[in-house]
């Protein structure tokens, strides 16, 4: 059962995200989640408001202009949001039809290479959930993994992986990036879960 997404309040700053620009990402974050879930939008979505993706909603940019909304308060909640989206694309990779999808249809895994920014996420909070991720997979469907994963690292869902948060911190994993990665991951797992159900 999904809960109805809520519109925040956001307090009003000297120097904060352009007001108008926040709003519209938000209205088609809304639309999507409302779409992909069935749950009533809790505000009026504008006529013609365009889906979004947890990868495209994650490399969200902002102006900064006077009086605009609090920047800490929207990254957190954008962060927010990006989980729900991320694990609504998981589950939809999940699906009937994948299930019915030969195992010999994936893409070999391969290890990613971020880039890294100013303000990105954590990168060893970032690695041990790859190492996670792809200590799963090789469990799940004996694909190899692209790199060494320690021992006894604990396997994880992909409902796990599509909620999965991290610091952001000075010189970071670029967000988009992570957040397209882990989506793949995600769906990969997903799928994985699907098949074993129907065994």
């Amino acid at each position: 059962m999904h809960s109805p997404p809520t519109i925040p309040e956001f307090d009003v700053i000297l120097r904060g995200y352009d007001r108008v620009q926040v709003a519209d990402l938000l209205y088609r974050a809304m639309a999507t989640l409302s779409a992909g879930t069935g749950v009533p939008s809790p505000v009026e979505i504008p006529e013609g408001t365009l889906p979004i993706t947890a990868a495209e909603l994650a490399s969200a940019e902002f102006d900064v202009v006077l009086r605009g909304f609090d920047r800490t308060q929207v990254a957190d909640w954008i962060d927010d949001l990006v989980r729900e989206l991320a694990r609504l694309e998981a589950s939809a990779g999940g699906g009937a039809e994948a299930a019915e999808a030969p195992a010999a249809a994936e893409q070999p895994l391969t290890f990613p290479a971020f880039d890294v920014v100013l303000r990105g996420y954590d990168r060893a909070q970032v690695s041990d959930l790859l190492d996670r991720a792809f200590a799963t997979l090789t469990a799940r469907t004996g694909a190899p993994s692209p790199v060494g994963v320690p021992a006894g690292t604990p396997p994880i869902t992909s409902a796990e992986l599509a909620s999965a948060r991290f610091d952001v911190v000075l010189r970071g994993f670029h967000r988009t990036q992570v957040a397209s990665v882990l989506n793949d991951l995600a769906q990969r797992i997903a799928r994985s879960e699907a098949r074993s159900g129907r065994e």
